[in-house]
């Protein structure tokens, strides 16, 4: 069964459990709600495709900010000029990885990776 929006996938896991065939019967979602990733994490859902918002969001703002400024650097030199940024397979070998990071982002604490940017920023605006 198959999950495209982020209430398919809890109402797809009732009715399984509810008709006792969970674990029988494979689910692949589409969304990163908390519980479809506890579902990949108890073995009940196969995996989950995920799109990444927070980068949307913040390669749009640093493209906006760049073109602002008169800098046309991060304009892709591709025909189509399309900026990709690609899904991801959350399935039971990456799902704490990804949602440790989701509980960050969402809770704006801090990571690593924003202290290591947050050292080399740029100087030019």
């Amino acid at each position: 069964m198959v999950g495209l929006f982020s209430y398919n996938p809890p109402a797809i896991l009732e009715a399984v459990k509810g008709a006792g065939k969970l674990g029988q019967i494979k689910i692949v979602a589409f969304d990163e709600a908390a519980p479809t990733l506890q579902a990949i994490k108890d073995g009940y859902c196969h995996g989950t495709v995920v799109q990444d918002p927070y980068l949307y969001g913040y390669k749009s703002v640093e493209l906006l900010a760049k073109l602002a400024r008169g800098d046309r650097s991060l304009i892709p030199k591709n025909a189509d000029k399309f900026i990709d940024i690609p899904a991801r397979v959350i399935k039971k070998d990456n799902v704490d990885e990804f949602w440790t990071r989701l509980k960050q982002l969402t809770s704006g604490a801090k990571t690593p990776a924003d202290e290591a940017d947050a050292g080399t920023s740029s100087t030019d605006g």
